[in-house]
């Protein structure tokens, strides 16, 4: 989130060299169970709000990917499609079947999720 704020940040100030002198604005919304903050530098209020959307949303649009719980983010549907490779390849091969015992413990040992393993 720091970084987030940071890049805001440094965006706003790119525009020094604006008569106007700019100002600190900041704003706390609810996003990924807990409260966002972001601060940025603009010269009028409505700048900063259209740069508080555009990074609010950004952070939804993170949350909404990468969110563990809930049920249809695109990393659950990763993990899901991962225990389906598993346990399918669990029911069609024996214990000794090459494919089982080399492929599936590559592509499992890859997986980061806590889940998967």
């Amino acid at each position: 989130m720091r970084f987030l704020a940071s890049t805001l940040a440094i965006v706003a100030l790119s525009n020094i060299a604006a008569a106007q002198p700019m100002q600190r604005f900041e704003s706390v919304e609810p996003h990924m169970g807990t409260l966002v903050r972001v601060t940025l530098y603009a010269l009028d209020e409505q700048s900063a709000k259209d740069a508080f959307r555009a990074a609010f949303d950004r952070i939804n649009a993170l949350d909404e990917i990468l969110s563990d719980y809930r049920p249809a983010s695109e990393l659950n549907a990763i993990t899901g499609l991962l225990w389906a490779i598993r346990f399918a390849s669990a029911r069609i091969c024996s214990p000794s079947c090459p494919h089982r015992s080399g492929w599936r413990r590559r592509l499992m040992a890859r997986s980061t999720s806590p889940r998967v393993r």
